[in-house]
């Protein structure tokens, strides 16, 4: 009994840890290599990254007063994005957007 009480102990202290950092993404999950593939077919999947990546950057203004939107226009926010996915295709959207809200806070 002793055991179990240990080992319940642990396993809720491990999921308390590596959820104190979690949240759930409803997009972004896709590669940057998809994302540009979808941006020079001008698809509608492309208009929907732009959506979320207003969304994205909305959310963080919202979030963390520290962000300033006015530090950059969505064109710029979008070419960044662009850029680093074109160097990092492997990397999914969301990585890509929370690099871009580290560079903004700079």
């Amino acid at each position: 009994m002793k055991n179990f009480l240990h080992i319940s102990l642990m396993t809720l202290t491990l999921l308390a840890a590596s959820s104190a950092h979690a949240y759930t993404s409803y997009g972004g999950t896709h590669s940057c290599g998809k994302f540009l593939s979808e941006m020079k077919k001008n698809s509608r999947k492309h208009g929907g990254d732009k959506a979320y990546i207003a969304g994205f950057l909305t959310g963080v203004a919202f979030a963390d007063r520290k962000y300033n939107p006015k530090q950059a226009d969505f064109e710029g926010a979008l070419k960044w994005v662009e850029n680093h996915c074109s160097s990092n295709p492997l990397e999914n959207l969301l990585d890509a957007l929370e690099l871009l809200k580290e560079e903004l806070d700079q």
